[in-house]
């Protein structure tokens, strides 16, 4: 794919252009289309080698961090998806009575993604009143702020343009989210104003939380989807 997508596909357009103005041109003008021809010919060639190295430098340099860039991915959303539904919402699988330890991981991952569907078919005034009965109860110590700041150091590395970019577009949703995530708790915790003030700032504080928590949860899910999840590395599952 990463041989297709770095093609500079503007300039092979412009000389295939310049190529059909050329034969039209041969028709005023032999003598000049013959020079122009073997002038295109030659930056064709110049340009194909050229961009055939280039192209595959940087196949080799991401074949060389590839699973190692995935796996840090992956271990990042399987450690954000196993942080949200336990601490913010108290969230614990029921695995008694089984031994083997694959069907005991399969049976969680199973558990996870009914929860998470739960989460997210669940109504706005249900969700806020766990929020408030649980995480919100409890001292903020700006997590979100946090794994944000993880998620975006991944997307800021050289290495990331080589990532699909529908991976990439989810993952600026998902930082978006925790992002604006942090600054709902924040305002949600604020103090210093009056008792009306300070109530008017918790319902519009919930209310987007509620919005931001929902589309975080889709994040995660379809990252997963993507394959963002259970994590591996080197072709073995960890």
């Amino acid at each position: 794919m990463m041989k297709w997508k770095d093609r500079p596909w503007m300039l092979y357009t412009i000389i295939v252009l310049a190529f059909v103005a050329t034969g039209l041109l041969w028709r005023i003008h032999e003598d000049f289309s013959i020079d122009i021809t073997i002038e295109l010919l030659g930056a064709v060639i110049t340009i194909v080698i050229i961009d055939e190295l280039l192209v595959k430098s940087k196949r080799k340099r991401w074949n060389l961090v590839k699973n190692e860039v995935e796996y840090i991915l992956a271990r990042t959303i399987n450690i954000l998806r196993d942080d949200v539904l336990r601490n913010v919402f108290s969230f614990e699988p029921r695995v008694s009575g089984i031994r083997d330890t694959e069907q005991t991981e399969s049976l969680i991952r199973e558990q996870k993604d009914a929860r998470f569907q739960e989460l997210l078919s669940m109504p706005s005034e249900e969700l806020l009143t766990i929020l408030e009965r649980g995480y919100l109860s409890k001292s903020y110590d700006g997590y979100f702020h946090h794994q944000a700041e993880d998620l975006w150091r991944i997307l800021n590395t050289r290495y990331s343009e080589h990532l699909e970019p529908e991976v990439v577009d989810e993952l600026l949703k998902l930082d978006l989210h925790m992002r604006d995530m942090h600054n709902n708790i924040l305002l949600y915790n604020r103090t210093g104003e009056d008792a009306s003030t300070r109530d008017h700032y918790r319902r519009r504080a919930g209310r987007e939380m509620v919005f931001n928590t929902r589309y975080m949860i889709r994040s995660l899910v379809t990252l997963k989807k993507m394959g963002y999840s259970r994590i591996t590395y080197g072709g073995e599952h960890k």
